[in-house]
């Protein structure tokens, strides 16, 4: 496990193959090749429900009058500083995590999955204290990530490809996606 700048420079270096999980983007699709999609990812915001109750929000303004908590670094940190919100940045996310049990932010966003196993593992007798917003903050495709610019790399990405299509067109996908409660569509 790297951090997401080393793991892209050790793509971009020859040093690793490829990574998991990236989604394509303008900026990335100049340098780097996409798996085809292997499953989609949810950002969600976590709250704690000894704090406060669920809300709904519509546009990111909706959620000025809630502290927010980020971690440095994370995309989503200058969207909140446009939509004019009250931010705690903290260095990870399991910090993010303990600053929402203690009352210090309101909501934190994180993956969906990678939440509930942090919660799970820092909390596990407060699980069903924590909730999640009905609405995600974002949905994108989970898929491999690759240098364009080597040619083994592309071979063994079409393989893959081709495999994941088989795996897919025969059922073990599902059943694969299923067994860890990940989504294969939006």
């Amino acid at each position: 496990f790297y951090p997401w700048e080393r793991a892209e420079k050790a793509i971009g270096d020859g040093e690793s193959w490829g990574a998991f999980p990236y989604s394509p983007n303008e900026e990335r699709s100049k340098t780097f090749a996409f798996s085809d999609s292997l499953a989609y990812g949810r950002t969600v915001f976590f709250y704690y429900k000894p704090q406060m109750e669920a809300i709904t929000w519509e546009k990111l303004e909706d959620l000025q009058p809630y502290k927010m908590g980020t971690v440095t670094g994370y995309y989503h940190e200058p969207l909140f500083v446009e939509a004019q919100l009250n931010v705690d940045a903290s260095a990870d996310e399991a910090s993010g995590v303990k600053k929402l049990q203690a009352g210090r932010i309101d909501l934190f966003p994180m993956a969906d999955l990678v939440g509930w196993a942090l919660i799970k593992e820092l909390f596990p007798d407060e699980v069903d204290n924590f909730g999640v917003l009905e609405k995600a903050l974002d949905q994108t495709e989970l898929t491999i990530m690759v240098s364009k610019s080597d040619p083994e790399a592309i071979k063994l990405l079409d393989e893959f490809n081709a495999a994941l299509q088989a795996i897919k067109d025969n059922g073990v996908y599902d059943q694969i996606l299923a067994k860890y409660g990940l989504a294969s569509e939006e």
